[in-house]
């Protein structure tokens, strides 16, 4: 079993070293709602359709399995010995809704608009969501280190954290490392980060105003 799981961990390694930012919506079927999000993993794979929740809102998911290897902190900093760092194998599931009726959307602009309009009321998580945008295409999150959600291009995304595959191993940042590192958006050949950008309030309602906040047709 051991070494069963020492060779797992080494292909995962070797399976990331040349996977970086595929783009496997051109699979086709179930993986079709893939198309924008390129990701870097060793493993992937169409697990079920199901129904899950985002923002307080019902969705019909498409649930992918992946694995993948990332850089996480398996000790805490310690003066005397200091943080220490690894690569370790992770099975995630990566679920990917679409938010038919814009509602998902909808909110989330809607909160950051209020956020900016009305700071005295306090509006839920108004301080945690953003908006990045780049050109004429733009993404949402709920959350930027470790995002409960992103929308992006009509779709709710949420990644959920399943194991170490190494059952002796754990740590800290599993989610963030792939966030960060595994997962990236594009809309068409225009990279959309989950990003803060500085001065995001006046020019965020200059742009509303303007209706640019719209979802593609």
């Amino acid at each position: 079993m051991k070494l069963l799981s020492v060779c797992l961990l080494l292909s995962l390694l070797s399976a990331a070293a040349f996977a970086s930012d595929t783009d496997y919506s051109s699979r086709g079927g179930e993986f079709a709602i893939l198309k924008g999000i390129r990701l870097n993993v060793g493993h992937l794979a169409f697990k079920e359709k199901r129904h899950v929740e985002a923002a307080g809102k019902p969705l019909e998911a498409s649930v992918f399995g992946c694995r993948a290897v990332v850089t996480i902190q398996t000790r805490e900093s310690v003066v005397s010995q200091g943080s220490e760092w690894e690569d370790l194998g992770i099975e995630y599931e990566l679920i990917v809704s679409p938010d038919r009726k814009n509602e998902i959307h909808d909110l989330l602009i809607d909160d950051i608009y209020r956020y900016w309009t009305h700071p005295e009321d306090q509006v839920p998580w108004g301080y945690e969501r953003g908006v990045y945008w780049k050109d004429q295409s733009y993404l949402i999150y709920d959350r930027i280190a470790v995002p409960r959600l992103v929308w992006f291009d009509g779709r709710v995304v949420q990644l959920k954290f399943i194991r170490f595959l190494d059952d002796k191993k754990s740590g800290y940042g599993a989610e963030q490392g792939f966030w960060e590192k595994k997962i990236r958006f594009y809309d068409g050949k225009t990279r959309l980060k989950i990003e803060y950008l500085n001065g995001i309030g006046d020019q965020f309602m200059k742009m509303y105003g303007q209706g640019f906040f719209r979802p593609h047709d």
